[in-house]
């Protein structure tokens, strides 16, 4: 766990009990939101108490996006979106998972990060499925574009981004599903 900050340390125990250890001390442990649940070994005087307090009045950072990465995020999802949908249309359901797996990995937690949880568009974002029968999952695939379009425009009214999507392509690739697609 080194990758994620120095002095830290993960043990398994055979139980199924996982542990996360982690080796600091009083003047570079500054107060955050993460750490107001913190169990401290070796308490000498009351501190962690105090530091717990401290943790718990600590605000969480607001998640954001900006242009550029709302733009790499768009770019990506509609490269991975037509090549999942083109092979599903073909009648093949192996083939393409990979890719939509990908396609949910990579966008999902972006947008899910920053979306409110009560917000309708984060909610339809969660409907992922995927069948052996390629007609119902480009259904589904269908609902996701539905559900990312939603999104990313509450992401752009969310941030006041100054993102202009290609309405031309969209409105192409719309129409291919819409034709290709039966409601």
């Amino acid at each position: 766990a080194v990758h994620i900050r120095p002095y830290f340390h993960i043990a398994l125990y055979s139980s199924g009990t996982k542990v996360d250890f982690r080796y600091e001390t009083q003047d570079t442990l500054l107060p955050n939101p993460w750490d107001r649940d913190l169990r401290l070994l070796k308490d000498t005087e009351n501190w962690g108490a105090a530091y717990q307090a401290l943790c718990a009045q600590t605000m969480m950072p607001r998640p954001l996006m900006d242009k550029v990465e709302l733009a790499a995020l768009d770019e990506r999802f509609w490269v991975m979106y037509w090549d999942v949908l083109r092979v599903l249309l073909r009648g093949d359901q192996q083939k393409p998972f990979t890719v939509y797996l990908e396609l949910l990995h990579f966008t999902l937690p972006a947008l899910l990060r920053v979306l409110p949880p009560g917000d309708p568009a984060r909610r339809a974002l969660l409907e992922a499925s995927y069948m052996s029968d390629t007609k119902a999952t480009a259904q589904h695939m269908k609902r996701l574009l539905s559900a990312y379009l939603a999104a990313r425009t509450a992401v752009i009214r969310l941030f006041s981004l100054d993102f202009t999507p290609d309405r031309s392509f969209e409105e192409q690739i719309q129409r291919l599903v819409d034709r290709h697609v039966p409601a």
